[in-house]
């Protein structure tokens, strides 16, 4: 019996000296090191009794330790630590690089190019040949799942994301434009939001730039030239200033553009009543732009953990000019019935003011994100279109058509995020308000062809969030949810239309798992987002376009809701991802009859069924000496049922192609990037006929990497014309191709002692900035 007690004694000593451990992995510099091995070792004989890996922020966790067990901590490219844990918790080790192992051949190939952090996959730039592309717009280009082209970026099946730069959100479309490739260290990339960030958020970008160094004033000079098939020049200059000394941090940049871009299409709109309508459009067009822009930045660190700052950017379209005209010819069971030619002009300019304000910091164990911003824009169209119509058996008629349009928008914004540490983990929560405010005007000459528009738009939007992470072993949990309340009030003529007001608040719930296994990391999200439909799509007035063609907006539309789960995979140089989404009251554009001639079209938005969607993507990115190819194919399947002229549902598949050849070698950087498309249904569209296109890029740097040359050859071929055919339901199809123009642009910047921007603001209300 004794006996008995004295082992079970001994059990119960044994069980209380065992604990759990928690700690953080880092660097000489205090760097976090991501997925290195932490293993327990018996203090008797050093076996092998248990072990982790520290996750993508250096955080492990150790479930069971007792005192007096060795740590034995190890990674690519630092010396193993052993250290005899004394029962302290949390603890942080520091590893120091080791020198014979730092070779750039040994790190490059032993750490992984794309590892999985939360919800986000993130991409190494930093040492890779990736630095040595041609712009930021070509660095995103060569990211998985993501598509640059012609000042858009695009997440593949979630379309364009929320970009984030070191922390703060972009607040203007010329924050890319001060990037340098070989600034950034990594970008991260979100498919599957969670609650942080705006319901309205489909897909995130996070881009994080090299630690900043450097003293003094610097000078960052950008100039591009570019011609395209057309023969018509374009040119952009960019010049940013920046003075950093002790903890003040001030930057100024100007930009200017004169640009010239050709946009010809044909439209043909086909109508099966008792007889069959066929209305053809050729167009010709030109914008000619010409934008100046200056923004005016400062931060100041109050230490090492506290910034505070205040910005403001001016951007102004002096000149905002379309010209063209369009041919034009009706016919009824194919005979045709009237021809017409137009010639128009639509002159228009724009401006737009944001400010921001923000502080970043820590008092004791809370971390705090607080930002202010507002936002006013104006913007004033004209659109003057001679119209010469000829019914057969008639002699022509011509008719003057003169409109004016004028939107101006308002935003005050403010957001504040508060984090702590709790049990190991970490706390987030926070809110934010938005008060928006959108006046209309648009007038129409002659009167009787339609009526003018006088609208107001008061919009009142409250959120609050919370989110919590941890890790358990190797397994990373990050789980939110997020309440936002809309207030909608629609005025016309100043009188509030209730009918057309609307008030509402929604919940969305979010999770993502990430756990490393061996060489391999895996990902698992769900999260729910919402398309709040932009103000313009929301107007009540009906808009000229031509003769044949009118479109306007839906003030009873709904947001749309998509529920999402995704997966991904990772191993060496291949990801893996996939999404299945359940999609409510998605808003398409559809066409209807109007004024009861079935030669005249309608264009309006309409919130359409549930159905649901499915993505996959796998891509390759192997090394072959200076040859480094990648290779990306995507798959969209949707289950859509509308009925249609010939058919019901619109359930066929659409794939994506890219290939990515570069050649990275010491005296130049070429790359040839060629893309395609298959046909296959994506909403209510129909891709027609697939399409090709092949791109070409070099890269040359001199002065010690201070002069970069950069030369780009878009479309060389000429053959990404985009074919559609939009569907409107069993009566209406439209028939769509936009013709590609190819282009050739060089690119010539010059850096003095270039330091980069402390600026760590992160703006509030871009969701609701991005509708007006």
């Amino acid at each position: 019996m004794k006996s008995i007690i004295t082992t079970l004694l001994a059990l119960v000593t044994l069980q209380t000296m065992a604990q759990g451990l928690t700690g953080k992995l880092v660097d000489e510099k205090q760097h976090p090191i991501p997925f290195a091995n932490v293993a327990v070792l018996s203090a008797n004989d050093s076996t092998l009794i248990g072990g982790t890996t520290s996750n993508a922020e250096g955080m492990f966790s150790i479930a069971e330790i007792h005192q007096g067990c060795i740590l034995r901590v190890s990674s690519v490219g630092y010396q193993s630590q052993f250290i005899v844990y004394n029962g302290t918790s949390p603890i942080t080790i520091t590893l120091n690089e080791d020198a014979q192992l730092l070779s750039e051949v040994v790190v490059k190939s032993k750490l992984p190019k794309t590892v999985f952090k939360g919800e986000g996959m993130i991409t190494t730039v930093a040492g890779s040949v990736l630095e040595k592309t041609l712009s930021m717009e070509s660095l995103l280009d060569l990211i998985p799942n993501l598509s640059a082209k012609d000042g858009s970026v695009v997440v593949l099946g979630r379309g364009s994301p929320e970009i984030y730069i070191n922390g703060r959100k972009m607040r203007d479309r010329m924050e890319l434009e001060r990037l340098k490739p070989d600034e950034i260290k990594n970008v991260e990339v979100i498919t599957n939001p969670g609650v942080r960030y705006n319901a309205s958020v489909k897909s995130v970008i996070r881009i994080t730039t090299k630690k900043p160094v450097g003293q003094g004033f610097s000078i960052d000079t950008k100039t591009n030239s570019k011609v395209n098939e057309q023969k018509r020049m374009s040119w952009t200059e960019s010049l940013r200033l920046n003075y950093r000394k002790g903890k003040w941090d001030t930057s100024l940049h100007l930009y200017g553009a004169y640009t010239h871009k050709q946009d010809d299409k044909l439209i043909r709109q086909m109508t099966y009543l008792d007889d069959i309508w066929e209305q053809t459009t050729a167009i010709s067009q030109e914008y000619t732009n010409v934008n100046p822009y200056v923004r005016l930045a400062t931060s100041y660190a109050l230490d090492a953990d506290n910034s505070i700052g205040a910005s403001i950017s001016y951007d102004r379209y002096a000149k905002n000019l379309a010209v063209g005209n369009a041919v034009g010819m009706a016919m009824r069971n194919n005979v045709q019935t009237e021809q017409s030619l137009s010639a128009f002009e639509s002159p228009g300019n724009s401006k737009a003011v944001l400010s921001n304000v923000y502080y970043v910091g820590k008092i004791g164990k809370v971390n705090v994100d607080f930002n202010a911003d507002y936002y006013w824009s104006g913007k004033k169209e004209q659109m003057h279109n001679m119209e010469r119509f000829t019914e057969v058996g008639s002699p022509e008629s011509i008719q003057n058509i003169h409109s004016d349009r004028a939107t101006y928008n308002r935003l005050l914004a403010s957001k504040l995020v508060l984090s702590v540490p709790l049990a190991s983990g970490s706390l987030s929560f926070g809110g934010e308000f938005s008060t928006s405010r959108r006046k209309s005007r648009y007038s129409l000459l002659p009167r009787a062809l339609v009526n003018d528009d006088d609208s107001r738009i008061k919009e009142n939007m409250t959120s609050a969030l919370v989110e919590y992470s941890n890790t358990f072993g190797k397994l990373h949990v990050q789980a939110g949810m997020r309440y936002e309340h809309i207030r909608f009030n629609y005025y016309y003529q100043e009188r509030l239309i209730a009918k057309q007001s609307k008030s509402y608040g929604n919940f969305f719930p979010s999770l993502a798992l990430s756990m490393p296994i061996g060489n391999t990391q895996m990902q698992l999200t769900f999260a729910t987002d919402i398309y709040r439909p932009s103000y313009y799509d929301l107007r009540d007035g009906v808009q000229y376009n031509n003769r044949y063609t009118y479109d306007s907006g839906n003030p009873f539309l709904v947001p749309s809701i998509s529920r999402n789960i995704g997966y991904a995979f990772s191993w060496q140089w291949m990801q893996f991802s996939v999404m299945y989404t359940h999609l409510s009251d998605e808003i398409c554009t559809l066409v209807q009859t109007y004024k009861n001639e079935p030669q005249t079209t309608l264009a309006r938005p309409e919130n359409m069924p549930s159905y649901n969607t499915m993505q996959a993507s796998v891509t390759v990115n192997p090394k072959f000496g200076f040859w480094k190819p990648m290779l990306e194919v995507t798959v969209f399947k949707q289950w859509f049922h509308m009925d249609t002229y010939k058919q019901t549902y619109l359930n066929h598949p659409v794939a994506f192609f890219r290939l990515n050849n570069t050649s990275d070698t010491k005296w130049i950087t070429a790359s040839v990037l060629v893309s395609a498309q298959t046909e296959g249904n994506m909403g209510n569209k129909f891709v027609r006929r697939g399409f090709f296109s092949a791109d070409l890029s070099v890269y040359k740097s001199l002065m010690n990497n201070r002069l970069t040359l950069q030369l780009y050859a878009s479309d060389l071929f000429g053959t990404a014309d985009a074919c559609r055919i939009f569907y409107s339901g069993p009566r209406r199809s439209t028939y769509y191709k936009s013709y590609s123009s190819s282009s050739l642009s060089l690119t010539i910047r010059y850096q003095f002692n270039v330091t980069n921007s402390k600026y760590k603001g992160s703006s509030a209300g871009q969701s609701q900035r991005s509708r007006m």
